[in-house]
């Protein structure tokens, strides 16, 4: 998942049970050397990153909660807000704009 606002990227991982953050080269790839790894819940499904690029989600699927992360605009950096417990089996967010 792209933030909005083009900077960062996103990936759940879901064996590892982390999220990883990474920004952009100059050609629009993404630069390996920046990417940095938060731990999520069990089996992180899928990521959704609000429309104003300030908070990310994760669905974690093998514990049943959602995560809250708030993301630093200048770094991409995540820190953890909450972990909201859901219904079983969590697997696709989605934000609204």
């Amino acid at each position: 998942m792209v933030t909005r606002n083009g900077k960062f990227l996103y990936t759940a991982n879901f064996k590892s049970g982390t999220v990883s953050a990474s920004t952009f080269l100059s050609n629009g790839l993404p630069d390996i050397d920046t990417v940095a790894t938060v731990t999520a819940g069990l089996q992180p499904k899928s990521v959704a990153v609000t429309g104003n690029s300030k908070y990310l989600y994760v669905a974690n699927y093998g514990d049943n909660t959602i995560q809250g992360f708030g993301i630093d605009s200048s770094t991409g950096a995540l820190e953890l807000i909450n972990t909201y417990p859901v219904g079983s089996g969590p697997k696709y967010l989605t934000t609204l704009a």
